[in-house]
């Protein structure tokens, strides 16, 4: 397909997306994103908090000398004995988690709002209306919003992770920038092949279960007579199933050369002390997210470039909301 095509698909969906989903909803969808942040960051801070719970739990002198420095660097005039490392870490992991199913659920509450109000929108039934975009938004608005707020929420949240690493090491900004971008490149580029694999299989099946007269019109079979046929469609959902089964593993493969590196470039930094030590644990469970929310980015990408299906219809809708 032309280069020229691609571009002018993009900018009909990114109006698609701005006219229909954003504008209008900036404000909800503005405290949706920052409480997606904001959900990833517990995640990761009760993530965090269980390894330590871990490791206290074996060794809970090591972890008191570290909560106690930390508090002593705070000025704050408390002393915690060993005898309550092990119940306050435990308070603290429910409260975190709990603290991110409270705001989980206020966010799906405020996705809720915004696609009651894509469907409220009066535009939606103006008189140069037709049913089939009127389904279309229906079926495609809602999954088109989520896709945009998963894509604005992990940008930033990935932006304030790298953020924080340049502080401590930006070499290792450096390296996970291209890391980011591979494995965005290679999620859009899977689910192409899996929309092609899904037209495939569509198209055998069609082919096996109708036959087609002179006129080109299609009438079901009332048998089943073309073994060729029949081959070519269990090849086809054969093809899917295999590789929706081994696409996570492969993902999760290259996360984990990802970390492999960055852990070989930290370990040749001869990190001594228990405060550096403690940093590439850090390192170690933020780049954990980051490849996670990468791999999600590009999932939500390609959710809204699958939208060029549909992208005639997509076309009538900007215009017509132009001429309105």
């Amino acid at each position: 397909m032309a280069l020229h095509q691609q571009l002018n698909y993009l900018k009909l969906i990114t109006l698609f997306i701005y006219l229909r989903i954003i504008r209008g909803n900036e404000l909800l969808l503005t405290i949706s994103v920052s409480l997606g942040v904001l959900g990833r960051l517990l995640s990761l801070v009760g993530f965090a908090m269980t390894l330590q719970a871990i490791v206290a739990a074996i060794k809970p002198e090591s972890i008191l000398r570290i909560l106690n420095k930390v508090l002593s660097k705070l000025e704050i005039p408390i002393t915690i004995d060993g005898d309550y490392v092990i119940p306050l870490l435990m308070i603290a992991i429910l409260l975190v988690y709990g603290s991110n199913w409270i705001v989980q659920y206020v966010r799906s509450l405020l996705m809720r709002r915004i696609n009651q109000r894509i469907f409220s929108d009066i535009r939606n039934f103006a008189p140069q209306r037709v049913m089939d975009e009127d389904i279309f938004i229906i079926e495609q608005g809602p999954a088109a919003a989520q896709a945009a707020e998963k894509c604005m929420e992990v940008s930033l949240f990935i932006i304030m992770i790298l953020t924080l690493f340049i502080f401590i090491s930006p070499t290792l900004v450096l390296m996970l920038l291209p890391i980011l971008a591979v494995l965005v490149v290679i999620q859009i580029l899977g689910d192409r092949v899996k929309l092609r694999e899904l037209k495939e299989q569509n198209d055998t099946r069609s082919t096996y279960i109708n036959e087609f007269d002179p006129s080109g019109k299609a009438q079901k079979r009332i048998k089943p007579e073309n073994n060729t046929y029949r081959q070519s469609l269990i090849e086809a959902r054969e093809n899917r199933r295999h590789r929706v089964a081994v696409k996570p593993q492969s993902d999760t493969f290259i996360g984990a050369i990802a970390i492999v590196v960055i852990i070989y470039y930290l370990d040749s930094l001869n990190l001594n002390s228990e405060y550096l030590a403690g940093l590439l644990i850090l390192f170690v469970i933020g780049l954990r997210y980051i490849i996670s929310a990468g791999i999600e980015m590009s999932a939500s990408v390609s959710r809204l470039l699958e939208l060029r299906r549909d992208i005639g219809m997509i076309n009538e809708i900007v215009s017509t909301t132009f001429a309105a």
